[in-house]
């Protein structure tokens, strides 16, 4: 777990796989976005209204997940390309980043993507859209995101989502949700 700056510094300073892997969840953003409106028009019954509040906390939060990654991944590359001996220079700033000052809080509304999937897996279990089940396995993995940035927990929160989403993905792909 990410305590201090310095602990941050090491995890993101020349780790090519770190700055990848977010700007691969920043590129993700337009596809859970799609996704997320569609859920929306699943449900026409008891579930429909979660459906719909949590479509739109969904887009929203996906929106503010691209923001977040934009700020702190895609400016981190930019601290990286400074010269070891001029790095120390820029620990105020980088603190700063770390402590999401100024306006950087507003990243925290991130949050609005995971409350509002989850809003959207109990409209569609409200309608039996999915099975029990595989939402509760995604629910699971969805609050297992909710973590202050421990990677084996949010690993697991991952494959758990993997674990009920792709069957729900292959239902829509085969025109059958």
């Amino acid at each position: 777990m990410v305590m201090d700056v310095d602990d941050w510094i090491a995890e993101w300073r020349g780790n090519f796989q770190f700055h990848f892997g977010h700007l691969f969840v920043m590129f993700a953003v337009p596809f859970i976005i799609f996704a997320t409106v569609r859920f929306i028009s699943v449900a026409q019954g008891r579930g429909a209204l979660f459906c719909l509040i949590g479509g739109v906390l969904g887009v929203f939060g996906a929106f503010m997940l691209a923001v977040d990654k934009g700020a702190l991944t895609l400016v981190l590359t930019v601290f990286d390309t400074v010269p070891e001996d001029q790095f120390a220079d820029i620990k105020p700033a980088l603190q700063a980043i770390f402590g999401r000052a100024g306006w950087l809080w507003i990243t925290w509304a991130f949050i609005a993507l995971p409350v509002g999937a989850v809003l959207q897996i109990i409209g569609m279990l409200k309608e039996h859209i999915i099975p029990k089940g595989q939402g509760l396995v995604i629910i699971t993995g969805l609050l297992l995101l909710l973590n202050p940035d421990i990677e084996i927990i949010s690993s697991a929160g991952t494959f758990l989502m993997c674990i009920g989403f792709i069957p729900l993905g292959l239902r829509e792909l085969s025109g059958r949700l």
